[in-house]
């Protein structure tokens, strides 16, 4: 099978986070599984075609670079070529109103709960009136989605739950895996320093955890327009000597961060899923983050976390304290949850709706 897969976002980019992961890791199988697969993408400038593990990459600057280079694509890449239109920044590709290929269509999640502070309230509506022409747009074309709340999303924009297949994510285990805890509480942040993601409310929580006792310490990853503004919150807090801003790290340093931790936070508005939860539940460490969609899912409060109503620090401070108390019973149970799934098993899934 030839596959074409159409990804706005480079996934070799700094700011490249989970939906960059799944990019990766299913074309990669995908390829060892003896398909020939293709990624197109948007790149701040247009780069020459290379390939990582078997699947072509070709970069187009900006994101309205692949949209323009897309017919020509299409004439030259045949009948036989399956596309997938991901989703994950809202704009449409409509590879099938461009030619012949058959399109899969990956919804990664609701895009209009998570827009606001990211762009104008103009944009926002706009991109959100766009997700609501899916349905019409590549009306009996199959769906993926990564969680049962998108695809409830997609039915109440008026896709049929019949051309809708969940499949969930999988997880790198053999680098994010248990390992030895730090002798003290410690705290990580890796899921994302975007305002929906609401990394301040992390330090919130930290800042009430220290308030009750409790000596633990954070380390945040990431590069981001937000990192001034959270340096200044976390010495207003007085945290700046417990806090620990690593910047942008590499997936073997991000794992041994992980590893070392005590609990991960998650404090996104909402999620399609939480790779950052998935991560460090395969790692053996538990969740504390709001029970909003996508979370639900990707954390389960009986055994690899705590989900708690948002926005509210306090009662993450409260979830956080419950952890730490009996953590080395969180930490067993994270080990026992089996919930982590190879990435192998996630392309096998993926060839089959591909396939047809």
């Amino acid at each position: 099978m030839r596959i074409l897969w159409l990804a706005h976002r480079d996934p070799f980019a700094q700011n490249a986070g989970g939906a960059e992961r799944t990019v990766l890791a299913v074309t990669s199988e995908l390829f060892a599984m003896g398909h020939e697969v293709e990624v197109v993408c948007g790149a701040d400038r247009a780069l020459e075609p290379f390939t990582v593990d078997g699947v072509r990459f070709r970069r187009f600057k900006g994101g309205l670079g692949p949209h323009l280079a897309l017919p020509a694509i299409l004439k030259n890449s045949g009948s036989r070529t399956t596309v997938v239109d991901d989703l994950a920044h809202v704009v449409p590709w409509i590879s099938h109103r461009l030619g012949s290929a058959r399109t899969v269509v990956f919804f990664r999640h609701r895009h209009g709960r998570t827009l606001g502070g990211q762009v104008s309230s103009v944009a926002a509506l706009l991109l959100s009136s766009t997700e609501r022409l899916y349905p019409s747009l590549y009306r009996g074309m199959p769906f993926v989605t990564e969680s049962l709340g998108s695809a409830r999303d997609l039915v109440a924009l008026g896709q049929p739950a019949s051309c809708i297949r969940q499949i969930r994510p999988g997880v790198d285990l053999v680098r994010f895996h248990p390992g030895r805890r730090a002798p003290e509480p410690r705290i990580i942040y890796f899921a994302g320093l975007k305002p929906y993601k609401r990394p301040q409310d992390a330090l919130l929580m930290l800042s009430e955890l220290r308030k009750r006792g409790v000596a633990a310490s954070m380390t945040i990853t990431g590069e981001s327009t937000m990192l001034p503004y959270l340096r200044q919150l976390a010495e207003d807090l007085g945290l700046r000597n417990v806090v620990t801003f690593t910047g942008r790290l590499t997936d073997d340093s991000l794992a041994q961060s992980i590893r070392e931790s005590w609990l991960s936070v998650v404090t996104s508005v909402a999620e399609g899923w939480c790779y950052a939860a998935s991560e460090s539940i395969a790692s053996g460490v538990p969740v504390v983050a709001y029970n909003v969609p996508g979370l639900e899912e990707s954390v389960d409060s009986r055994s690899t976390g705590i989900l708690v109503r948002e926005p509210s620090p306090t009662e993450m401070a409260d979830a956080a304290l419950q952890i730490v108390e009996n953590i080395e019973t969180w930490h067993q149970a994270c080990q026992h949850a089996g919930r982590a799934r190879p990435w192998q098993l996630v392309a096998k899934e993926w060839e089959e709706v591909l396939s047809g």
